[in-house]
Parts: structure tokens; sequence; C-alpha cells
């Protein structure tokens, strides 16, 4: 009897593990992808339109029951094998997936671009005899340096060695999203690529495009237009536990839905018929306006300053002299005071002034009735901030109030001189559709693509463009400097009798030329500083009565000037000092 126990035990066992084994693999149907591996139990992946999701299973009778992690909370799943095609369910949605078989004829000869395989951890979005597109999440990144410079060792690996970087960029709005475009060569074969990473909750999603250097332009345009991965779901205002699960936004917006190009091509975002955008550009803020009075806000940034701030206690000075010579104080111009605490307090500190300003271009009046919910999400900039807030909010235009419920990804980064950057990207709808209009707003915020190459085209193109400046600039100086050549060895041949004055015009032209050469290094060192204050974002303005300086905000200077020589009865008392004036003066 015990024999027969330990017997039909180990039987039992045997085909459990069976099971697993006939389970493990990867299975996709070209846009759900299962990769499981294991024996005694399965772990793996689940992807769908660019998201993973760590995934478990264990055997149960003739099937295979599992979960899968999204945004904290566990899902179920069962899957059952026929052969090479897998049942897989989670939910009320069924899909059948094929085996993907990673086997190669080892003496079919040199294989594709697309047919090498894939970085471990990388899912293939799009791939072709040229190329491939391979999407995976870095856990545990906080920026788009850590994040690029995380995929290299993996591009190292795949390709024949380490790629070459030719180029790279980090978006400069919200320090979110960046990329880099490399030349490497796989198996003999040159290729060029383009890395790009967008930071998401705990981490950061790393698309890579590769594409043999002679393919045709339209197999790039075929890679190139891999959907990009969208940032993992936001937490629902009410309870984690209604989360919905990982949807395609193409399927939630429905097949009337409009993709939008932007007019200056660095990407789209797609809308639902009925829905609008004036959006021109990703790399200005973006504003979608629903037909129910929701309304979409993506980058939306302002630049607050703490209450010690050096150019808010220049105003204050300027009110106090105004007062005493008694004299009506002039208005402050118009700033965004609160301290850097956490997003949430920051958030009610800043909205009845963002209510002041919106009053005052002629729109409603915006209370803030109560924060609903908030989570804190790690800030992918140092020393930063950042939370998922839920909040209420009354409108009041003309008289008539309407209820509001919003959801925003609040990013807060200091930024030096008692300055520091508040960033927006959410939506809100009318309070009794909001858990309605919430899954099509955030898929219309997954919809936002970036076109990386024009990205980097149009940097390109800057930088080109001041090349061709100095170019220019070094030709007319060499024309000059030829026509003085010439000049003087005419002049020489006619006045061979006065060669003291002649060699005095050498040194003088001499003398010119190289005034004209500090001159161009000048420019170019000018050139330079007005680019780096424009990346800083402020200008120094110096009182010339009493010696003080504060940074201003570089897009509101002038106004600031006026306002303050204004207040001080002299119109040359407070100056601005460009960057280039306090590097490289002429």
């Amino acid at each position: 009897m015990r024999i027969a126990v330990v017997v039909c035990a180990a039987m039992f066992f045997l085909s459990v593990s069976a099971a697993f084994a006939a389970v493990a693999g990867k299975y996709s149907d070209g846009n759900l992808t299962v990769d499981l591996s294991g024996s005694d139990s399965l772990t793996g992946t689940i992807s769908l339109s660019g998201n993973q999701y760590p995934a478990t299973a264990h055997a149960n009778g003739n099937s295979v029951d599992g979960s899968f992690a999204a945004s904290g909370i566990n899902f179920p799943f069962k899957a059952t094998l026929d052969g090479d095609t897998l049942t897989f369910t989670s939910g009320d949605k069924t899909y059948t997936l094929k085996r993907v078989s990673a086997a190669a004829n080892p003496l079919g000869g040199s294989a594709s671009a697309g047919a090498a395989t894939p970085i471990a951890g990388y899912s293939v979005v799009t791939s072709t005899d040229y190329g491939k597109a391979m999407y995976t999440k870095k856990a545990r990144v906080q920026s788009v340096t850590a994040a690029l410079t995380a995929a290299i060792p993996d591009l190292s690996h795949y390709f024949d060695g380490r790629p070459d970087i030719k180029g790279a960029y980090e978006d400069q709005k919200n320090h979110q999203s960046g990329g880099a475009i490399f030349a490497a060569t796989l198996k003999g074969q040159a290729m060029k690529g383009v890395i790009s990473c967008k930071l998401t909750d705990g981490g950061a999603g790393v698309t890579v495009v590769y594409c043999r250097t002679d393919a045709p332009q339209a197999e790039w345009a075929r890679l190139s237009a891999a959907p990009a991965a969208p940032a993992a779901p936001a937490p629902n205002s009410s309870s984690a536990a209604n989360a919905p699960a990982p949807q395609d936004p193409a399927k939630i917006l429905g097949d009337n839905a409009q993709v939008v190009q932007f007019p200056d091509g660095t990407g789209s975002i797609t809308i639902p018929d009925g829905w609008k955008t004036n959006a021109q550009s990703v790399l200005a803020p973006i504003q979608v306006q629903g037909p129910a009075d929701q309304s979409i806000s993506i980058g939306i940034s302002i630049m607050v300053y703490t209450h010690d701030a050096p150019f808010l206690k220049m105003i204050q000075q300027n009110q106090q002299r105004a007062q005493q010579m008694g004299m009506k104080p002039p208005p402050a111009p118009p700033t965004f005071v609160a301290e850097f605490t956490d997003p949430v307090q920051a958030m009610q500190d800043i909205w009845p002034q963002m209510s002041q300003s919106n009053q005052a271009r002629g729109g409603p009046a915006v209370h803030l009735d109560q924060i609903v919910d908030h989570k804190d999400i790690p800030s992918p900039i140092q020393n930063g901030k950042a939370a998922v807030v839920t909040y209420d909010v009354t409108r009041t235009k003309d008289g008539v109030s309407k209820q509001y419920r919003g959801m925003q990804r609040v990013q807060m980064a200091q930024t030096g001189n008692g300055m520091w950057s508040f960033t927006m990207t959410g939506f809100t709808a009318p309070v009794d559709s909001f858990d309605h209009d919430r899954k099509i707003m955030f898929a219309i915020i997954q919809s936002e693509k970036v076109n990386e190459q024009v990205v980097m085209q149009k940097m390109n193109e800057q930088q080109q463009q001041s090349m061709t400046m100095i170019k220019q600039q070094g030709e007319a100086d060499a024309a000059r400097l030829n026509a003085n050549h010439q000049a003087f060895m005419q002049q020489q041949q006619q006045q061979f009798d006065s060669h003291e004055a002649q060699v005095a015009q050498n040194d003088a032209a001499r003398d010119a030329h190289n005034q004209q050469f500090a001159d161009y290094e000048n420019q170019r060192s000018r050139m330079k500083d007005n680019q780096v204050e424009q990346i800083l974002g402020y200008r120094e303005v110096y009182d010339t009565q009493t010696g003080l300086s504060a940074d201003v905000d570089l897009y509101n200077v002038n106004g600031v000037v006026n306002a303050l020589n204004q207040a001080a009865l002299d119109p040359n008392r407070f100056v601005q000092i460009p960057l280039r004036d306090l590097q490289d003066p002429r």
C-alpha cells in the first residue's frame, strides 16, 4: 500500500512537471506575447502594446493557472496548451496564441538583420529583413541618462561590438523622455538606429529601432512607425482594486478616432470623434478638449518662487521705496509663490494663484474643493518629487458653478535661485461622468507618440545653422584677408621706394586681421552664451543704484525691468545684463 501511494505521488509529480515543461516557452498573436519558463513553477512576462507585466503560474489539473502584476495589483489568468496553440484567458478576454520558435538553421547562411536573436528581456515589436524595433522596461531607473546608459551594454552584446553613439538629447520640458542615435554592425552588416526612452512609474520604457544603412527609406519608416510603449496605468481615483486591466489605447478610442499629426512633425496624438486639439508640437504643452466638457493637459509647467527668492525681495524693496516717497506702489509682476514642499501641499498652495491668473485672462474661477486621493511615485528628476493626485474642483463663471473631478501626475523640480518648476499632466471631467471618461482620457494621453528622428533632426538643423554661420563668417574673413594681401602686393610693386610706409601699412593690416579674428571668436562665444541663457531660463537684473542683482525668469524679464523702473521713477536704474555681457563682453 505504501509503495502504491509513493508511485501515485511520483506519477502526479511527473504529470505536473510535464504540464509545466509543455507550457514553458514563448507564445504570441502579434499583439499579446506570453513568455514563461521553469519546471516546478513558471515565471516570466506577459507583454501587450509595449507594456511588460511579470507573471507566475502553477498547474491545476489539465490547465495552468497564474497571475500577472500591473500597477501593484495581481490579475488572474488561465492558459491551456493544445499542440503549439496556447489558449490564454484573463477577465472576459480570450487570446489564441502560437508558439514562437527560436530555432535557427546553423547551415542556412547569414541571417537577415531582422532574424538576429532578440536581446534577453526585450520584446520584438516589429521585425523586417532590414531591422527590428524592440522594447524593454528598465526598473528603478530615475533619469533619461540612466536609462540610456543601462541600454548600451545590452546593445554591445547584441551587435558586433559597442554601438557608436552619434548624438543624444533630453526633453527640457519635463525631463521625462529622451533618446540617442547610434551606428553599429550586426554580423558584419552596417546598421543605424535610435534609442528612445520615456520615464514611467518605477522605471523607464526603452525602445530600440535599428535598420541596415542600405535599406530603402520605406523600411526605416516602417520600423520607426512601430507603436511606442505607453506609460504604466495610473491608479484609480477611488480604489486601486478598481484599476482597469491593461488595454490597447486604440481599442478604447474606437475605429473613428483621429490621429492628429503635429505641424512640426515631432509627433502625434490620437483623439476620438468629437474631441479636438490645437496642439502644434510635442515640445510645447498639449491641450485636448472633449465634447462633454472634458479637458486633458499634457506637460503644463509653471515657474514658482519661494518666499525668500532674491527676485521677490527686489520687488518688495522697490515697493517699500515707492511708499516712502508717498507714491502708490506699482503692481507686482505676475508670479506664483510657494515653498518647495510636496506635490499635494504644493497643489493646495498654488491652485488659488492659478485661479486668480485664470480669472485675469477672462476664464472661470476654479476652487480646489478637496484632495480625493494621492499616491507618491518615484521622481525622474534628481532631488525632485512626484505624485498622482485625484481631486475635486468647482468652476464658476458668470455666477454658474459646476463640479469636476481631476487626476494629475504632478512633478516638482528645483531650478535654483529660489525657483522651482511645477509640471502637471492629467485630465478633468464632470464628476458624474469621470469614472466613464477616465479610461478614454488616459488612453488619449497614452496615444501620444514622439518622432525621435524629427526631434533629433530639428536639433541637428539648429546646429547646422550655427555651423553654416561660422563657415560663412570664416569665408568672409578669408576673402578679406586675400583682398588685403593682393592690395599689399600691388602696393609693394607700385611704391617700392616707400618701403617704411609699406611696412607700417602691412602692420596695420595685420592688426586689423587680428582684431577681426578676436571679434569673430568673441561673437562665437556670445552666441554660445545666448544658447546657454535660453536653456537656463533666467537673466540677471541689476540695480545700478544699490548694486543688488537677482535672476529673473527670462520670459518675464522685460516686463519686470519696466515695472521696477516705473516704480523707481528712473528709466535707467534697473537694467538687464544678458549672460553674453557677463561672460564675453565686446
